[in-house]
């Protein structure tokens, strides 16, 4: 499924690097930036932009602006950070992370 969020510069551009695969040290390599420079422009909250993302995109999406850690919302979820982990990289179903933040499509 795919959800339209209103996101960030930076959060696109997470999303983005997330998709190639890349840690942030390779995409600051890849624009020419170092690596502090790369994070700064991951932080900037400035302009909304309207895209479509992966359920497990938009998951992380959302525990990074409720500043939960991984652990702290397994807890919550009674699940493994190991499964919350897995589930936010799109290997396993993130159904649970789905209802949890009460996504809709």
């Amino acid at each position: 499924m795919r959800y339209l969020l209103e996101i960030n510069q930076g959060e696109w551009l997470a999303v983005k690097r997330h998709r190639d695969g890349l840690d942030q040290v390779e995409m600051a390599d890849r624009l020419g930036l170092t690596r502090h420079q790369y994070q700064a422009k991951e932080g900037n909250q400035n302009g909304k932009l309207k895209r479509r993302l992966s359920d497990f995109e938009a998951c992380v999406i959302m525990r990074n602006r409720s500043k939960m850690s991984q652990g702290a919302l397994a807890k919550e979820l009674g699940l493994s950070r190991l499964w919350v982990n897995r589930m936010e990289k799109g290997h396993e179903d993130c159904q649970h992370l789905i209802d949890f933040w009460k996504l809709q499509k």
